[in-house]
């Protein structure tokens, strides 16, 4: 297989094992006849735990909990969270354009499923890639239509991570467990939210691709009924193989913006091997989103901005200067965000950026606000009398008094007209055939808000 697989994929670069090396992990002789396999010892191997490396016999207990557990850094060559790594070992790294997260799901809560510190762990993983491509290797498969595919940790996770994975912008799942073929679509909690076309092609929006692609050992499982399946997910949406009793593996390129699988099913005697599936993922460029910023507080600005299709989360930026670096401040799903902690009085600038993945949008345009007292909104003015104006506005919070400006000009020459504790103020001495504009503005005995929308009056 493995020469087989260096020949499809013109010398690979390192094998991504999702668990299950061994059939008992306390067997050295199954160690050392599943490590000692031809082309092994020169590659490196990124594997997942398997449920099976964990198993003692005969009373002896597996290599994870006496040699490994011994030192994490003797035999784990890659850095990672500390953990117990009696059942695995969870931990991520990174190949060119490539953010690989390998979990272990042996390691569960109560309920069966992922330990609430590897999920954490997950979370700020994706949460800091700057990879085009992110993707997850991990043991049980929670989407699978043979032996495992109603266990009840198997459930637990697919509750748990079907919804997870792509809102923190997984692109694919490989997993294992069962010895079976199955490709998803683009999955969001075990629904289609995108597909690949007639010829393979998917461009990413939203959602995870998973696969299992097969076995690499001689352990056969029997598929369970479609009709059973489909009452946990949408198998029939899925691509899979009436049997896997040949030996598979699957060949990645990475290339850009275009993620391409090549899976293999090679012949009885090993030496011949057929394509049985290919999927490539695109991704485009996200539109840019448009972003507001308006007064809070003496101390806060809010932000607001565009959704764009297709992102998951959006990165905000600030600056404190027009022509000032702009600094990240915030990762959100959301399209609105409270900057507090600011300085009264001074002007702040903001950018946002959209994403998916390791996908970025342009940055927005900039929007700018102060910190200070927020505007008055709902400002009016009628005519009252001859020469008489009414005018009225909002309260704004954190203001002790307002002030109330006048001019027969709307972009300059203001004049002050009062300071008053009310939310109205009748205007005396007006001029026939004039016009007036009027706006007014919070204070709180030091500071000035921004000023109201301008109302105009003809008398």
């Amino acid at each position: 297989m493995l020469a087989d697989a260096k020949q499809k994929a013109n010398d690979y670069k390192f094998i991504l094992h999702t668990g299950d090396f061994v059939d008992y992990g306390s067997n050295m002789s199954q160690w050392s006849w599943a490590l000692s396999q031809k082309g092994l010892a020169d590659t490196t191997i990124a594997s997942t735990a398997g449920n099976h490396e964990p198993k003692g016999t005969n009373g002896k207990d597996s290599i994870l909990t006496t040699a490994f557990g011994a030192s994490q850094d003797t035999f784990f060559a890659v850095e990672h969270p500390e953990q117990d790594v009696k059942d695995g070992i969870y931990y991520d790294f990174d190949y060119n354009d490539v953010h690989v997260m390998v979990l272990n799901t042996n390691n569960l809560n109560d309920d069966k499923t992922l330990s609430t510190d590897q999920v954490e762990w997950l979370k700020e993983s994706a949460e800091s890639s700057d990879k085009t491509w992110n993707v997850v290797a991990m043991h049980k498969s929670i989407y699978s239509n043979a032996s495992h595919f109603d266990d009840s940790d198997v459930k637990a996770l697919r509750t748990q991570l079907s919804t997870l994975m792509p809102a923190l912008g997984i692109d694919v799942v490989f997993s294992g467990h069962d010895h079976v073929f199955v490709r998803s679509e683009f999955m969001t909690g075990g629904k289609i939210t995108g597909q690949f076309d007639a010829n393979n092609k998917g461009l990413k929006q939203s959602g995870t691709v998973y696969l299992i692609n097969g076995k690499a050992g001689v352990k056969d499982y029997r598929l369970k009924s479609d009709e059973a399946v489909n009452e946990l997910f949408d198998l029939d949406s899925m691509k899979r193989a009436d049997t896997m009793n040949k030996s598979s593996y699957s060949v990645v390129n990475v290339s850009g913006n275009t993620f391409k699988v090549d899976t293999y099913q090679l012949s009885e005697d090993g030496s011949v091997s057929t394509k049985i599936d290919t999927f490539i993922i695109e991704k485009g460029k996200l539109d840019a989103p448009v972003i507001k910023a308006e007064t809070a507080s003496k101390t806060s600005i809010k932000t607001t901005w565009t959704a764009v299709e297709g992102a998951s989360s959006y990165q905000l930026y600030r600056a404190e200067s027009k022509n000032g670096a702009f600094t990240k401040i915030a990762t959100t799903a959301s399209t609105s965000f409270k900057d507090t902690g600011l300085t009264t009085g001074k002007t702040y600038y903001y950018k946002v950026i959209a994403g998916v993945g390791g996908t970025a949008s342009d940055a927005s345009n900039t929007a700018y606000a102060k910190a200070t007292l927020p505007t008055v909104l709902h400002m009016k003015a009628n005519r009252a009398a001859v020469s008489e104006v009414q005018t009225s506005w909002s309260k704004v919070a954190g203001a002790k008094s307002y002030n109330l400006y006048i001019s027969t000009q709307k972009d300059s020459g203001y004049k002050l007209v009062t300071n008053t504790t009310a939310i109205e103020y009748r205007v005396t001495g007006l001029k026939t055939k004039n016009t007036y504009y009027f706006k007014v503005c919070a204070t709180d005995g030091t500071i000035e808000g921004a000023s109201s929308y301008i109302v105009k009056i003809a008398m």
